[in-house]
């Protein structure tokens, strides 16, 4: 499968729906996490979204949600801060990995700071 990243606006919405999706293959939350587990855990991403963090939803080519990504742009420190998948892109793991790091290191994001 191929996957591509697409910037995203609407960054609490869709790391929360994503964590509560992707809660069987969290380690530390698994399948029978409760409500409040789940939240902990969004809100704990949701605060490492700072000035210089890009959220990117990862989307196969097909249209399919994969998961997201975000990623620091700051300078001097450009990399990933944390990336969840959804269950049924988590065999895609290295390919995904691939493309991610493809991304970064070709400054693609630059235009995204800029929006």
């Amino acid at each position: 499968m191929t996957y591509c990243l697409k910037y995203e606006l609407d960054q609490q919405r869709l790391i929360m729906a994503i964590v509560n999706d992707s809660r069987s293959v969290i380690p530390g939350l698994g399948p029978n996490a409760n409500g409040q587990a789940v939240y902990a855990y969004s809100q704990s991403l949701i605060q490492q979204m700072v000035p210089g963090v890009i959220l990117y939803r990862i989307a196969s080519v097909n249209g399919n949600l994969g998961g997201i990504c975000a990623i620091n742009t700051n300078s001097g420190s450009v990399g990933t801060i944390f990336t969840v998948l959804r269950p049924a892109a988590v065999p895609f793991l290295s390919e995904i990995s691939t493309v991610i790091t493809n991304f970064i290191s070709s400054n693609v994001f630059l235009q995204d700071i800029l929006y």
